[in-house]
Parts: structure tokens; C-alpha cells; sequence
């Protein structure tokens, strides 16, 4: 029996020091800068004019914008580091970009090319 009482009190001292343990991981994960930046202009690649309502989505995540009218999208307040974006818009080629979320505004200019 004191092998059970003891088996018992050391499961519930290790579940305790777990969870006491998770507030501290998510504190350090909530202190990263989410105040950067991804900012760009859509175009298509021979007339150069802008494209309006062309779907930009952040690959691996549920965060997508569309362009305004003159082309131009942004996602902000997201944690500064790399990101792959995918453009996709009816009758023209989906591109994927490699870009990087900054503080600073470096917008990124993407041209498509329509399918022939």
C-alpha cells in the first residue's frame, strides 16, 4: 500500500511541476514582436497595371488578404521572421514568394503571368 500511495504522490508532483511549467512557455512565446510587416503590389507581368482581389495567403497558416484596387496588399502585426506567401488569381499562373516580415515597410512587387 505504500508503494501505491507513494507511486500516486510522485504522478501527481510530476503533473503539478508540468503544469506550473506551461504558463512560463507561453509567457516567453507571447513576448516575440508581433508588430512586422509584409507589404507588396500585384501586377500582371506584361502590362504592369495592378490586380485587384488577387488572394494572398501566408502558407501553413488561415492568414489571407486580397489586394485593393491598385494591387496593393499588407498583413500586419504578425511576428517578425520568413514567410512563403501563394498569389492566386483566376486566369493567371499562382506564384509562391519568399519574404521576410520586418518593422520597417519593404514592399515586395509580384508579377503574374496570365495562362495561356
Amino acid at each position: 500500500m505504500k508503494r501505491f500511495a507513494s507511486f500516486i504522490i510522485s504522478g501527481i508532483l510530476c503533473v503539478s511541476m508540468l503544469a506550473s511549467e506551461k504558463p512560463s512557455a507561453n509567457v516567453k512565446a507571447e513576448s516575440k514582436v508581433e508588430n512586422a510587416l509584409i507589404s507588396g503590389v500585384v501586377v500582371d507581368k506584361i502590362t504592369g497595371e495592378p490586380l485587384a482581389g488577387v488572394e494572398v495567403k501566408m502558407i501553413g497558416s488561415n492568414e489571407k488578404v486580397f489586394t485593393d484596387f491598385d494591387g496593393n496588399f499588407q498583413f500586419t502585426n504578425i511576428p517578425q521572421g520568413a514567410y512563403a506567401i501563394k498569389i492566386d488569381y483566376i486566369s493567371y499562373e499562382n506564384v509562391v514568394e519568399n519574404v521576410y516580415a520586418t518593422k520597417e515597410e519593404n514592399p515586395i512587387k509580384v508579377k503574374l503571368s496570365s495562362v495561356k
